[in-house]
């Protein structure tokens, strides 16, 4: 594929804000960065304090008619564009892609909303080109940027709405640090995110599988998928002797990871002295694998990394509702939801190229309905809930791990590259392990609260 990148350099006067009087200061220019290729359109702004990009907008020009999409219209940045803290990315990207991100936004809190084909605005598929962009902020045009030119330069002026600034704080008292404890220097993959305004509760999803778009973002370094709230049929009846079909509600918005948690993601939680190495040495010691899934990994491991990254486990239900979702669909794809297609995920079977674990980016042809990659086969996955016979009673199995449990036997989701069609590639098959059990093929994904 053929990529495109040019270098949108914005000089603003972006404001400072006096924590008295709200009088206003000119700040100094910043450059801001746009990278474009045929699948996805990237905005950089760098750390330059609390900004407004309130009213920017692109427009192209597209079979005679000019057409304008505003930042603030993208469900999946979800944040008020008169207050935005910096640095932030702002992705658009085509569902599916695999496209990195720019070398700037891993070290920023990055907003990803996934497109439709049909609504990538920027690329035009037949002539293999980009479109020419026009810039603007509250309808007013600002700079344009012609089709294959790879940098241009325009003068942003930003709108006068400004950020409201924090009330001011008592100053804290400096706490003497102890000879016994030396701080940590913070991991560049994690930077904090800034505390934003609590998110209003997102409603049920009442429609179908098909009628959710993927809403992805980026936080302390690992792209998680929203989940909306809604019901689905948990369990199947084909298997009533196992997990006998009854409907579950899911009444709040989560994360769940896009993909498995990664070796290089997890080095970096060993690297801080949070996690223990897993497995055997040599393969823990070869960086060539880092884009490979974490395995050989216990509960008590899995947890440890999640509680690190600021998030947990997935429970159980949760898990199967992002795997299957509101349509109940037997597996993950959507093209043909109840019919089992060995190409779409990493088995025991001769149709897929890998003959043991893959990349945990590979099969985006299997992604589930919210956008998460490799939920059957590949590594099973560690949920947060107890093994108990169904109906799924929540209060009674989403439980916190406890040193104290005698042998506590908890619930693995999703199948693996060792298993076969049938034994434990379906979206709701289990199976239930005590918490230090690791074998290799035994991985996990993150889950947060929205």
């Amino acid at each position: 594929m053929k990529i495109h990148f040019f270098r949108l350099i914005l000089l603003t006067s972006a404001l400072l804000i006096a924590l008295t009087g709200l009088s206003l200061a000119a700040q100094s220019p910043y450059a801001i960065r746009i990278f474009i290729d045929n699948d996805t359109l990237t905005l950089f702004v760098p750390s330059v304090g609390m900004v407004s990009l309130e009213g920017f907008a692109y427009q192209v020009q597209r079979s005679g008619q000019m057409e304008s999409y505003s930042l603030d219209e993208y469900v999946g940045f979800g944040i008020p564009f008169n207050t935005i803290p910096t640095p932030i990315c702002f992705r658009l990207r085509k569902a599916g892609t695999t496209v990195p991100l720019p070398v700037e936004c891993p070290q920023a809190q990055t907003l990803t909303q996934d497109l439709a084909p049909a609504n990538v605005f920027w690329y035009d598929s037949v002539t293999n080109s980009p479109l020419v962009i026009t810039l603007t902020v509250s309808g007013v045009p600002f700079g344009i940027c012609p089709s294959g030119i790879s940098d241009c330069q325009a003068v942003f002026e930003p709108p006068t709405s400004t950020p409201t600034p924090p009330p001011p704080t008592a100053t804290p008292t400096p706490v003497t640090p102890t000879a016994t404890h030396t701080p940590r220097p913070p991991t560049a993959t994690r930077t904090p995110i800034p505390p934003t305004a609590t998110p209003t509760p997102m409603p049920p999803f009442e429609g179908e599988n098909e009628d959710w778009t993927p809403v992805t973002e980026t936080i302390n370094g690992i792209e998680v998928a929203l989940v909306p709230p809604g019901c689905f049929i948990m369990g199947v009846s084909e298997q009533s002797n196992i997990a006998p079909a009854h409907e579950q509600c899911i009444d709040t918005a989560f994360y769940i990871g896009v993909t498995e948690v990664s070796i290089g993601e997890y080095r970096q939680c060993v690297d801080d002295g949070d996690c223990t190495p897993f497995g055997d040495a040599d393969l823990w010691d070869d960086p060539d694998i880092d884009a490979y899934p974490a395995r050989f990994v216990s509960l008590h491991q899995a947890q440890a990394f999640a509680e690190w990254w600021g998030g947990r486990l997935p429970t159980e239900r949760e898990w199967e509702y992002a795997a299957r979702g509101v349509s109940s669909w037997r597996y993950t794809w959507s093209v043909t939801p109840f019919e089992w297609a060995p190409e779409r995920v990493n088995s025991a079977s001769p149709y897929d190229p890998y003959t043991n674990v893959a990349p945990v980016r590979s099969f985006s042809e299997g992604a589930s309905w919210i956008g998460a990659l490799n939920m059957l086969g590949n590594v099973q996955e560690w949920t947060s809930s107890l093994f108990m016979p169904y109906p799924y009673v929540p209060d009674g199995v989403e439980v916190a791990l406890d040193e104290s449990m005698s042998d506590p036997v908890f619930v693995l989701r999703g199948g693996s590259y060792l298993s076969e069609e049938g034994a434990g590639l379906e979206s709701t098959h289990r199976w239930g392990e005590r918490a230090d059990y690791d074998a290799q093929d035994v991985g996990f994904r993150v889950a947060r609260d929205y």
